[in-house]
């Protein structure tokens, strides 16, 4: 996380389990550890939510303009 506050990308991680919607705006990914991570920024919000392909196979073919809808957990 320490590259992403560098370059002012805020990434939530004490959220409790809640429905966040909307249309993505932005996508960006990284490769931790051998696993790829999606972070998707939506229209009007400037966290980036941060999805594990692993856990989220559908992440890959997400693109931008695309409806969404993410459960946080806290």
């Amino acid at each position: 996380y320490a590259l992403l506050n560098q370059n002012n990308i805020k990434v939530e991680t004490n959220k409790t389990l809640e429905n966040v919607f909307g249309t993505v705006f932005d996508i960006r990914s990284s490769v931790i550890n051998g696993n790829t991570i999606y972070y998707f920024n939506l229209t009007d919000d400037k966290t980036f939510y941060s999805v594990p392909a692993s856990t989220c196979p559908e992440a890959v073919t997400i693109n931008i303009g695309d409806f969404v809808t993410l459960q946080l957990e806290g």
